[in-house]
């Protein structure tokens, strides 16, 4: 009898203490997951990029950081480009390469080493500015976008010679049709001499224009077809369908780019 006591008493022990470790086992899990659910939480806020930082993108205004560079990817012009959808303009600004970051490198060579993410947040850390989009254009790119709109005529007002590794260029002053190679050509000559961006932008542009005369022809879907198919880029489709109607209003209304007035990093 006294055993079958002791037994019983041990046997309610146990189912005591399983039931507390259970109780225990449960508070922790609840523990662990409020705390995952508050760091994602954090994550979300700290690292994650805002919406409202992207819900602008092609609508209303953004900014975008253009890059030129050449075969070898080094950089030939470096350019803010604002969209002001409703102004209908595209503002360029031309940047001088050779600006140093904070980090004691020029922009071209953010760029050598880390790439456009590095040229981005070196723009944004000189200029004070919000760069909501990249798009990198290579002479192959640059020659695609000018073929879809044949020659350009520009007025150059000097008589030069430009000679590369399997070509000598030579251009008179006064008016001249230039297809894409030609184009690109004076661009990165211009671009290469002191204080020379924003002549070279000035060229930017005018091909760019050229380019939006031809806009009637097009729809919203075949114009960012084609802009993202010369450029590489960080805009995605989501960014197009968000803003469809903003680009049909640009095809239908026109859209000029302009210069701003001139370099200021």
């Amino acid at each position: 009898m006294h055993l079958n006591k002791i037994f019983n008493n041990k046997k309610a022990l146990i189912t005591l203490i399983s039931i507390i470790l259970l109780i225990a086992i449960a508070v922790v899990c609840i523990i662990v997951a409020v705390s995952d659910t508050d760091d994602i939480a954090g994550s979300e806020t700290t690292t994650g990029i805002p919406a409202d930082n992207n819900s602008n993108v092609l609508s209303g205004d953004s900014t975008f950081l253009v890059v030129i560079t050449d075969e070898s990817n080094d950089i030939v012009l470096p350019l803010l480009a604002e969209f002001k959808i409703y102004s209908k303009c595209l503002v360029l600004t031309p940047l001088d390469k050779d600006t140093l970051s904070s980090d004691g490198r020029s922009y071209s060579e953010c760029y050598s080493y880390g790439g456009i993410n590095l040229l981005e947040s070196s723009v944004e850390g000189v200029r004070n500015v919000d760069i909501d989009r990249y798009a990198v254009i290579n002479k192959s790119g640059f020659n695609r976008l000018t073929e879809l709109m044949g020659e350009v005529s520009l007025y150059i007002n000097e008589d030069f010679t430009y000679a590369t590794s399997d070509k000598t260029y030579t251009v008179t002053m006064g008016n001249n049709d230039m297809g894409s190679d030609m184009l690109f050509t004076y661009i990165a000559l211009l671009a290469e001499r002191e204080n020379g961006e924003t002549a070279a932008a000035e060229i930017v542009c005018t091909v760019v224009n050229s380019y939006l005369q031809n806009l009637d022809s097009y729809d919203s879907e075949e114009l960012f077809g084609d802009v993202t198919n010369c450029f590489s880029t960080n805009v995605t489709i989501s960014d197009y369908y968000t803003a469809e109607s903003d680009i049909s209003y640009l095809i239908e209304n026109g859209f000029e780019c302009i210069l701003s007035s001139g370099i200021d990093g």
